[in-house]
């Protein structure tokens, strides 16, 4: 017998584009969506399990496109002092806090290995279904490139976390291909420097255009949902967009060169609007922590942003058919950004998990409605086991 779960008495928006319902019903049959709608329309099934959620709101689950679950910001010589996977777990916690705060689907940027899906995905222990880019492809001295000014490379490298260092369109192709082989469900490169990384200024451009579409050639053969780049600066931004990557990492300082690339490509601006307050929520609770030169840059990029992505974030338009950046995801978790302005695409992205107590919400459930196809050409990747979920 069907096991059937009726939420009932909760308001529900159903991003359809009309008011709440108010006094909804949400039928669950075997961990699948069944009904939706008013009491008066969705007649509860004989012998249904009710579960009272008057009081509460009811969505589709939200997507978060920029999250490290691994990641973690914290003083150098605590965050390299542990083992590789001591630093894996640590990420369960932030799976855990995602899920909770309603993030059904989580895109990972890079640091977390293709090992949290799976385990996420078995029912080991509870989290968003997660997509991963295992980790950066990035020039020798460029934003995924770790290495101090020392010489000191603290890296954490492994067969799970292989490194993506390349310096020539036939290096990319090997780490690009290692990555895939490693589980990735997206590639992440970087084509500009960046605020925490030690020797690379944030505006300048990183791997040339050919090398960046090599990575965009071997996600598309590999049948992955596509590359993002890490670009903060306009050169850089422009660059990526020309090679072919789906979704623009944080964007701080596009001009209206890159503005209108974003608008003509089939492209998304993830603005991470978060990120840089997160760094320096970090370093005012903990002085010392952030060294001075990731300090310099993080004034510089805050003042850039502040100029230029508003612009930007205006010219985003709706996404009304949903498949760009979650292509092959379920229809339910489709979310749509309603920006005004025509073209481009503005997808929600934090640039780091959520944290246990960073907002009151009820825990989320994966009801997966259509969870045989979320991952175009893998299959495999399309089940849901979480423990707790109706």
């Amino acid at each position: 017998m069907a096991d059937q779960v009726a939420l009932v008495g909760g308001r529900l928006i159903d991003d359809r584009g009309g008011d709440p319902i108010e006094d909804a019903v949400v039928i669950v049959e075997d961990g699948r969506l069944a009904a939706v709608g008013g009491s008066a329309a969705v007649r509860l099934p004989r012998g249904v399990r009710r579960v009272d959620v008057g009081g509460l709101t009811l969505l589709p689950g939200l997507i978060d496109s920029h999250v490290h679950l691994v990641a973690e910001i914290r003083p150098t010589q605590v965050e390299h002092s542990e083992r590789l996977s001591e630093r894996f777990y640590r990420g369960i916690p932030f799976a855990r806090a995602t899920l909770d705060a309603g993030a059904t689907t989580a895109r990972d940027a890079g640091m977390t290995p293709a090992g949290m899906r799976i385990a996420i995905d078995d029912g080991i222990f509870p989290g968003p279904r997660l997509l991963v880019a295992v980790n950066i492809l990035s020039q020798t001295g460029g934003h995924g490139d770790w290495t101090m000014a020392s010489g000191l490379n603290p890296a954490w490298i492994s067969s799970d976390l292989p490194s993506g260092i390349a310096d020539s369109p036939d290096e990319m192709r090997r780490a690009a291909r290692t990555m895939i082989r490693a589980g990735a469900d997206w590639l992440k490169l970087c084509s500009t420097g960046g605020v925490l990384s030690p020797l690379d200024p944030p505006d300048t451009p990183q791997l040339t255009v050919e090398e960046i579409a090599v990575a965009v050639y071997e996600a598309r053969v590999a049948r992955l949902g596509g590359v993002m780049a890490h670009a903060i600066g306009a050169e850089g931004i422009r660059n990526a967009l020309a090679a072919g990557v789906r979704s623009i990492e944080h964007g701080y300082m596009i001009d209206d060169e890159g503005i209108e690339l974003l608008r003509g490509k089939d492209a998304y601006l993830v603005p991470t609007l978060h990120a840089l307050r997160s760094v320096q929520e970090r370093a005012d609770a903990s002085p010392g922590s952030m060294p001075s030169w990731a300090m310099a840059k993080l004034d510089t990029v805050v003042r850039a942003q502040q100029r230029s992505l508003p612009e930007a974030i205006r010219a985003g338009g709706e996404d009304r058919d949903g498949h760009r950046l979650r292509r092959g995801l379920p229809r339910h978790q489709r979310s749509r950004n309603r920006a005004p302005g025509p073209g481009g695409h503005v997808a929600h992205g934090r640039d780091r998990g959520f944290h246990a107590g960073g907002g009151r919400t009820a825990p989320a459930r994966r009801p997966d409605r259509d969870a045989g196809g979320w991952q175009a050409g893998r299959p495999d990747r399309g089940r849901s086991r979480s423990p707790g979920k109706p």
